[in-house]
């Protein structure tokens, strides 16, 4: 009875593949050469982040290296569009803390932890960092145009300064003590 069973899905037009696709990373069980040569094509072209630096796909680096990583980064992160927000907790886990952050998305970069790469995977942000800088120039934007250019991030840095300044052995004075000690891969 199963010879015979076996013997009819033999028979039944199903596409036959060798064992060895499936110790491939990615199966694919079709027989369709355009497809076939689609997937070669991009899978050759995207083998490395090395690669997409080079083609000028993606520009990686060590990553910014902030003021207060616990007061900075966003966790949790919720872009809201409409209101041109990011809304999300901060780091910071001394008791007491202000953790909620909403601020302009202007004013914040995506950043993405180096973890989870796949090759044809929708890459997400692992969280966002408050940078207080021009993004075409970089260049620091003071705390009094801060405010009036970004209030929301303003405020929100405003109810951290104490811990920044208590935390950080520099600080810069009058109107950048919320800008970055060190401006590294900005």
């Amino acid at each position: 009875m199963l010879k015979h069973r076996l013997k009819d899905i033999g028979n039944s037009g199903f596409l036959k593949k060798d064992i060895s696709v499936l110790s491939q990373n990615t199966w694919n069980f079709t027989d369709n050469d355009d497809l076939q040569n689609l997937i070669a094509s991009l899978s050759n072209k995207f083998t490395s982040l090395e690669a997409l630096k080079k083609q000028g796909i993606c520009d990686i680096h060590g990553g910014i290296q902030v003021l207060r990583n616990d007061v900075y980064y966003i966790n949790e992160a919720k872009i809201d569009e409409k209101e041109g927000t990011v809304s999300g907790i901060n780091r910071r886990k001394d008791k007491g803390a202000i953790k909620e952050v909403k601020v302009e998305l202007e004013v914040c970069r995506p950043i993405i932890a180096n973890k989870n790469f796949y090759k044809f995977k929708s890459i997400t942000p692992t969280y966002y960092a408050i940078v207080p800088y021009t993004l075409e120039e970089t260049k620091p934007i003071g705390f009094q145009n801060l405010k009036e250019k970004y209030p929301m991030c303003a405020e929100y840095l405003s109810t951290q300064e104490s811990y920044i300044r208590e935390k950080n052995k520099e600080v810069y004075e009058g109107d950048n003590w919320h800008l970055f000690s060190r401006t590294t891969n900005l």
